[in-house]
C-alpha cells in the first residue's frame, strides 16, 4: 500500500510504504518505510537531506507523541524525549530485536542479558527512592508528632498549675493564714493577691500552644497520607520484585545503594530501622489492594507468594516454640 506523506501545509513528495499488523494479541502496529528521494511528476528526484536531519526526527518524534496522546486515556502519556531531557533518573534500556529474543529461548544471548540487568538496576534504584522518601516522610511526621505531643503536654500542665494556683489562692483568701501565704509565695514565686494575672498569663501560653498543636496537625495529615501512599508504592513494587526472574540482581543492587547510605547517626539509625519495619510488613489491606491492581494471571501468582511465606512463617514459629 502507498500513500504520500504531508509534513507541512503541502504535499512534500514523500512515499511512504506500510503494513498495518493487528494479529488481536493485545499489540496492533504498523510498518512504514520512507524514501529519502522526493517523488515528482517524472518520478524520483534528488536525495532530501532535511528528512533524514536530527532535528526533523525530533520533529516526527514530537508530532507522534501528540497524536498519540490525543488519543490515550487520562492516565496514560507518552513523551518523544530522551530520559535524560526529561530529567528522569532511569538507564536506560537497550533494543533487543526479535533474533535476540528468539535466541533467548534457546542460549542466554547476551544483548537480552544486558537489558535484564538494566531493568534490574532501574527496579532497584526505584525502589530504593521510595524507601528514601518514605523514611525521610516518616521522620517528618514524627518529628512533628512529638513537637504537638510536647505542645499537648505542656497544655495540661499549664491548665493542671492554673487550677491548683487558684484554689489555693482562694483558700489564702479566706483563711489568711500565715504559713499558707509563705508556702505560695516560696513554690508560685508570687504573692496570692497576683494569682489571678498569673492565670492569665498561663491561659494565654495555653492557648499559643493549643493553636501550635493545630497548625502542626494540619501539616501532619498530608504527610502522612503521602508517607501511605509511598508505603504502598514500595511495597507493590517489593511484591512484584519476588515475581521477577532476576529478583536476586534487583536485590543485590538494592543492598549496594543502602551501603552507600548508611552513614547515620545513631538516632537516625533507629528511625530508620522503624521504617523499614513498616516498609517490610505488608498489612493484609495493602497487600488486597496490590492484587486489585494486578492481572489476573500475576493476582493469582501473587496470592500464591503469599500464602508461601504465610506458611515459611507458621513453621518458624513452630521451630521457635517447639
Amino acid at each position: 500500500m502507498r500513500l504520500c506523506v504531508n509534513t507541512s501545509n503541502k504535499t512534500k513528495g514523500m512515499c511512504a510504504d506500510f503494513a498495518i499488523h493487528d494479529k488481536e494479541d493485545g499489540s496492533p502496529h504498523t510498518h512504514i518505510m520512507l524514501t529519502t528521494r522526493e517523488v515528482n511528476p517524472t518520478g524520483f528526484g534528488k536525495k532530501n537531506r532535511d528528512w533524514n536531519s536530527p532535528q526533523r526526527l525530533k520533529e516526527w518524534r514530537e508530532n507522534w507523541a501528540n497524536a498519540c496522546n490525543e488519543r490515550l486515556q487520562e492516565d496514560k502519556h507518552i513523551d518523544h524525549r530522551t530520559l535524560e531531557a526529561q530529567g528522569i533518573d532511569r538507564e536506560p534500556t537497550i533494543h533487543v530485536g526479535v533474533k535476540a529474543k528468539h535466541m533467548e529461548r534457546k542460549v542466554k544471548h547476551p544483548r537480552a542479558k544486558a537489558n535484564r540487568e538494566i531493568i534490574a538496576r532501574n527496579t532497584a534504584r526505584h525502589m530504593h527512592k521510595l524507601k528514601e522518601r518514605y523514611i525521610a516522610l516518616d521522620r517528618q511526621v514524627s518529628s512533628m508528632q512529638n513537637e504537638a505531643s510536647e505542645a499537648r503536654r505542656e497544655m495540661n500542665s499549664l491548665r493542671i498549675k492554673a487550677e491548683e494556683i487558684t484554689e489555693r489562692a482562694e483558700l489564702i483568701d479566706k483563711t489568711g493564714n500565715e504559713q499558707a501565704i509563705a508556702y505560695f509565695k516560696r513554690t508560685y514565686k508570687i504573692a496570692p493577691e497576683q494569682a489571678g494575672r498569673e492565670v492569665e498569663r498561663f491561659e494565654a501560653i495555653a492557648q499559643s500552644k493549643r493553636h501550635l498543636q493545630d497548625k502542626l496537625q494540619e501539616k501532619i495529615t498530608p504527610l502522612a497520607e503521602q508517607r501511605e501512599a509511598f508505603l504502598l508504592n514500595y511495597q507493590w513494587q517489593s511484591v512484584y520484585a519476588q515475581l521477577n526472574p532476576n529478583r536476586q540482581d534487583i536485590y543485590d543492587f538494592m543492598a549496594k545503594l543502602e551501603k552507600e547510605n548508611r552513614r547515620q547517626s545513631t538516632r537516625d539509625s533507629l528511625a530508620r530501622l522503624r521504617a523499614e519495619r513498616a516498609l517490610d510488613s505488608i498489612s493484609w489491606d495493602n497487600f488486597q489492594e496490590i492484587v486489585k491492581q494486578a492481572p489476573p494471571e500475576k493476582a493469582q501468582a501473587l496470592i500464591e507468594l503469599r500464602e508461601r511465606d504465610r506458611e515459611r512463617e507458621r513453621l518458624r514459629e513452630w521451630e521457635r516454640v517447639r
